[in-house]
């Protein structure tokens, strides 16, 4: 090992949709809700995201880490059903 720390975070939100095309090829059309932590992943997921699915939708859920549901479970839930609310 080098001894350098790597900022996965940072590696991830310097991909783009291209360098994302080699691993997902085709696009697929559906709709997507990607939410990250505020103090965590964040808008991040969404730019993973949108590699394949041609609709991503963003959220970050206010003050919480990686494990949304045990943080912030009641915002979680309340972007979930937005979202499914969309879809009617």
């Amino acid at each position: 090992m080098s001894g350098r720390t790597l900022d996965y975070r940072s590696v991830l939100a310097a991909l783009t949709t291209a360098d994302l095309a080699v691993y997902w090829p085709a696009t697929a059309e559906a709709s997507v809700r990607s939410a990250g932590g505020e103090k965590s992943f964040g808008t991040t997921m969404a730019v993973v995201m949108r590699a394949a699915p041609t609709d991503v939708r963003e959220q970050v859920i206010p003050n919480s880490g990686h494990w949304l549901m045990e943080e912030q479970p009641d915002a979680t839930v309340a972007a979930v059903r937005a979202f499914l609310d969309t879809q009617r």
